[in-house]
């Protein structure tokens, strides 16, 4: 269906339409962002020999739902953390745009990659708790009697205060800038396979038994893309309307693998400072050697001392590995639900 047939949704819709895309791809990808963390965790160093070691132990020991530990937390968080992004991504476009510039035109690459790194500083607002809460579920390693989300959300809050469920929020920070990478890339792709595509249609005209009159019709060989570029939803739309389900898949997959290769040594450091608790320096009892993971910087330090520079990388098979099969389920779950509203 071409942009101009296109019916117009509402955009509540559409958010909602996003927000269960996003939820169906965590609930996928879950399994591979325990094993993850199970790697990079420094209680449970040693523990595993791999992806597909750490995947059947913990289903060995723990079964099924021990993959699924720690899901209730960002799963409660998708709303609001696409809220977030989609309004400060369109924030940080039409912040880059000049004045009087219309809000259709291309932005170039590195006001995407700009705006998208923009867009994971401010949602590591909510990333941050939900992360936290998720890991310490994650690295209970008991088959039985593990306690629920907001057990674990409760007894922060009592021996950590709020401040204890921002534990992490440097590295995360750090980390969520990899959303520039990813947002810039996805777009890239997208725009070099419309780019090809085009260039067969205009092979195809040239082929026509009379070319001169095809390239004097007044009809435009090439889609119109008109779109408002500071809303997310839109320009994914725009490019749902022009390419094929494999190259949006292509490009995700690519966007995800890029997204987490340009930050992912900071996961590593984010997940063992949220597995520890944080101890004040000026405590008299506080010594470093006993909180090797206090801050960014220490935790940094004790993985590099520990492990070289493999241990910045733990958790990276998996990472790369989870990102197919969740772009495939948020592209899927999304065309479903906007298909279903507009009667297709």
């Amino acid at each position: 269906m071409s942009s101009a047939d296109k019916q117009t949704l509402n955009p509540t819709l559409e958010f909602a339409a996003g927000t269960v895309a996003g939820m169906s791809s965590l609930f996928v990808g879950h399994p591979l962002d325990t094993i993850k963390v199970r790697l990079q965790s420094s209680q449970a160093s040693g523990k595993y020999t791999g992806t597909l070691n750490a995947f059947k132990t913990i289903l060995k020991e723990e079964r099924v739902r021990g993959l699924y530990k720690g899901v209730t937390s960002p799963l409660a968080g998708t709303a609001f953390l696409n809220g977030i992004v989609f309004a400060s991504y369109g924030f940080f476009i039409r912040a880059q745009q000049r004045s009087g510039q219309s809000p259709d035109k291309d932005p170039s690459l590195t006001q995407i990659g700009l705006a998208g790194a923009g867009s994971g500083v401010v949602a590591s607002i909510i990333t941050t708790p939900t992360e936290l809460v998720k890991i310490r579920q994650q690295m209970m390693l008991s088959p039985t009697g593990f306690p629920s989300t907001y057990q674990v959300a409760l007894t922060i809050f009592r021996t950590e205060g709020v401040r204890g469920f921002f534990r992490g929020i440097t590295s995360t920070c750090l980390r969520d800038l990899g959303y520039g990478w990813y947002f810039a890339t996805y777009e890239g792709t997208c725009r070099l396979f419309r780019w090809w595509r085009t260039r067969r249609k205009e092979r195809d005209y040239l082929s026509e038994p009379h070319p001169c009159k095809v390239l004097m019709d007044s009809s435009d060989p090439v889609p119109s893309h008109h779109v408002n570029h500071a809303s997310l939803i839109e320009e994914m739309e725009s490019f749902e309307s022009e390419l094929s389900w494999a190259e949006l898949m292509a490009a995700g997959g690519l966007a995800g693998i890029m997204g987490w290769l340009s930050t992912f040594p900071l996961d590593p450091i984010k997940s063992r400072i949220q597995e520890t608790r944080w101890v004040s320096p000026s405590s008299p009892k506080f010594k470093p050697s006993d909180h090797p993971y206090n801050n960014t910087l220490m935790a940094t330090r004790s993985i590099y001392k520990q492990l070289g520079w493999k241990g910045m990388w733990a958790g990276l098979a998996p990472t790369l590995i989870r990102a197919v099969p969740t772009n495939m389920v948020t592209f899927l779950v999304f065309e479903m639900i906007t298909g279903a509203a507009r009667g297709n």
